[in-house]
């Protein structure tokens, strides 16, 4: 599927030049810490809400998505058997995220103020996300899928759930990331190993061709051909083939 928009976004992709003004219209801390771990990991908000302060490297600014069946035991206390059930077939392929800007910078910096002003020390848990009373967020999708809408509602006039900044990640990383090969955008490949999936088929859902830079792409190749003045794929084949040839004696 091709798609475009000027902010890079769409109706499943929270638009990426939107995403710094979403987080600031969040109303507390907590909420606008899960928006920027969602966004600069890409990871689903059931699994942000599960994440523990365990998870969190804060020397090596790391962040660890743990399958909830390593530790159903914890969840247990906070889920039911049918919430962890739906959270578990979601499961990742790897535990590491690859964390993307601006927004990794974003978390390592709210965290800090959300630790200090935010958290309450003490709880019996170790979930990352708390309520205001410091009882676990985990179990709090709705309420943060409502603030989320609302918030998004604002800055961009349409009602984006959380999964559309994993949409944006997936979309960030196939596009417009800047590559080893001074070029812009991972493979598919790729983007699947950072998004934890274990098929490229369901990266595709997410790292979707942007139309603008793969018209830009066609756009350059015709002037490349017209500049090297060859008109079929067996006179560039052939071409290809003897400069491989003579590369090699």
């Amino acid at each position: 599927v091709i798609f475009s928009n000027s902010s890079g976004g769409d109706d499943k992709t929270f638009p990426y030049d939107k995403a710094v003004e979403l987080m600031n219209a969040a109303t507390n801390l907590r909420d606008k810490l899960l928006w920027i771990l969602l966004a600069t990991t890409g990871c689903r908000i059931s699994e942000a809400l599960t994440v523990l302060i365990d998870d969190i490297n804060f020397e090596d600014r790391e962040i660890y998505i743990i399958s909830p069946n390593e530790r159903r035991d914890v969840l247990s206390d906070y889920l039911s058997e049918t919430e962890l059930n739906k959270i578990s077939h979601k499961g990742r392929t790897t535990r590491k995220t690859y964390l993307i800007r601006p927004f990794d910078l974003m978390f390592w910096e709210t965290l800090v103020s959300y630790m200090n002003d935010y958290y309450k020390k003490g709880a019996s848990h170790r979930f990352l996300l708390q309520k205001k009373d410091g009882k676990p967020f985990v179990n709090s999708y709705k309420s943060a899928y409502e603030s989320f809408q609302k918030a998004a509602l604002l800055v961009t006039g349409v009602k984006y759930s959380p999964h559309s900044l994993r949409h944006m990640y997936g979309y960030y990383l196939k596009n417009w990331i800047p590559n080893s090969n001074g070029g812009w955008g991972l493979t598919l490949d790729q983007v699947r190993d950072c998004m934890g999936h274990s098929s490229v088929e369901s990266t595709k859902r997410y790292a979707r061709e942007d139309e603008v830079k793969l018209a830009s792409i066609l756009k350059y190749g015709g002037k490349l051909q017209d500049k090297e003045r060859y008109s079929s794929v067996s006179e560039k084949k052939s071409e290809i083939s003897n400069e491989l040839s003579e590369g090699m004696k």
